[in-house]
């Protein structure tokens, strides 16, 4: 029997919605992601045998040498402990340029006895800290070229790696993907071919592996008994508003999972979205806003202030004493919107500089009601168009589900 915890989709390198934290020369978000790792360190190393990281490790594949040096010194801790940390890239963390490296390529570090980078398809023998044996599946993020050399489609692909191999003992699969009946809420998918979503039975159909451990969906989901995404470590857009951010620990005997608890964080920074249409008659506009954000308990979380008035009400309005209530926030953005009273049409006008493609995901959340069903699928047809003209990953539009 051996104890296991999960996490996955860290994105160290973050930067969006944070500041930069002058102590520690890290952005806020990246040190919010160091301090939950190492919170999630501590309990492996208390209440289990063997810590595993499904994918995304980095936000991009090319992370800033101070952003790499503090994970690493978290690798070397781990090692140092006697804790086995298994992990793979996921697509973050990978380039999509033939011939480039992704960042896991210390030998100081990644040689070290306890760590266990997975980088390609295979089977990795661990003996975690209790003295029990495990195998596990990589399947770390490939794109569609490299799923080939096993099978027309990454369905087909997963399939014939899993009927091939034949091993006994406590089996564990860990893979970067995007398993059918997950909800995709932040990472694009290629919405025009099955290219890289693989069908839950797949999994399913095997018996030989005790538990699945999925990365790349940001939601915890739980596909199946034994087949789960933990979801990311902090919530990285407004897409991951409602979900809950924690990991996962569980307990395998006998290539059996015995035992699984979702284990929610207690504190992390809340994305909150403060919605309001201003009836027409009110005379204190400012004051109906500030009452929301009061309500909204805003101290600490990252914030999106939506509000529609009239022309004249627009006139009442106080924006340094909205912007007053919103500073104990992390983060805030204020969007108004003008309603013509003789068109019923509204325009919009952002407290901030926005650029196109941001421009764009405001016109879906704007819109989210009408669109209620088709807003994700805009955005990732959107994604999928700024891939054919190179546009730089960081300015993809992220999806928000409403």
């Amino acid at each position: 029997m051996f104890r296991g915890i999960h996490i996955s989709d860290i994105h160290l390198g973050l930067t969006t919605y944070g500041s930069m934290n002058e102590k520690h020369r890290i952005n806020t978000r990246s040190l919010e992601g160091l301090e939950l790792l190492d919170f999630v360190i501590n309990e492996a190393n208390n209440n289990a045998d063997v810590l595993f990281i499904s994918g995304d490790i980095y936000e991009t594949p090319n992370p800033t040498n101070r952003i790499r040096a503090e994970f690493e010194k978290r690798l070397v801790y781990c090692n140092k402990i006697g804790l086995p940390i298994v992990f793979i890239p996921g697509n973050h963390c990978i380039p999509k340029s033939d011939g480039s490296s992704h960042p896991f390529v210390s030998d100081r570090v990644y040689s070290l006895p306890n760590i266990f980078m997975m980088d390609d398809v295979g089977i990795q023998t661990i003996t975690v800290k209790n003295g029990e044996i495990i195998n596990v599946l990589a399947l770390p993020h490939m794109y569609s070229k490299d799923w080939g050399k096993y099978g027309s489609n990454s369905s087909k692909a997963v399939s014939n790696i899993i009927k091939k191999i034949e091993i006994e003992g406590n089996n564990i699969i860990i893979g970067h993907l995007t398993v059918s009946g997950a909800i995709n809420n932040y990472e694009k998918t290629d919405v025009f071919s099955e290219e890289f979503t693989v069908p839950k039975e797949v999994f399913q159909s095997s018996n030989k592996f005790a538990v699945v451990l999925l990365g790349h969906i940001h939601q915890h989901l739980k596909i199946d008994e034994n087949i789960w995404y933990s979801g990311s470590l902090f919530p990285n857009t407004f897409g991951e508003e409602a979900d809950r951010k924690g990991y996962v620990y569980f307990e395998v005997d006998n290539n059996k999972l015995t035992n699984y608890e979702f284990k929610e964080f207690k504190n992390y920074t809340r994305f909150k979205t403060i919605s309001i249409i201003i009836d027409k008659e009110d005379k204190n506009p400012t004051d109906v806003i500030v009452k929301s954000i009061i309500n909204t308990k805003v101290k600490d979380c990252i914030i999106r202030l939506d509000y529609s008035l009239t022309e004249e009400q627009l006139l009442h309005i106080d924006i340094n004493k909205i912007k007053g209530y919103l500073e104990e926030s992390k983060y805030f953005d204020i969007t108004r919107h003008i309603i013509d009273d003789t068109s019923n049409n509204t325009t919009k006008t952002i407290e901030k500089s926005i650029n196109p493609i941001d421009a764009v995901s405001e016109y879906c959340y704007i819109k989210g009601s009408k669109f209620k069903e088709n807003n994700v699928k805009l955005i990732e047809i959107t994604n999928k168009l700024l891939d054919l003209v190179n546009i730089d990953n960081e300015n993809k539009i992220q999806a928000i589900s409403e």
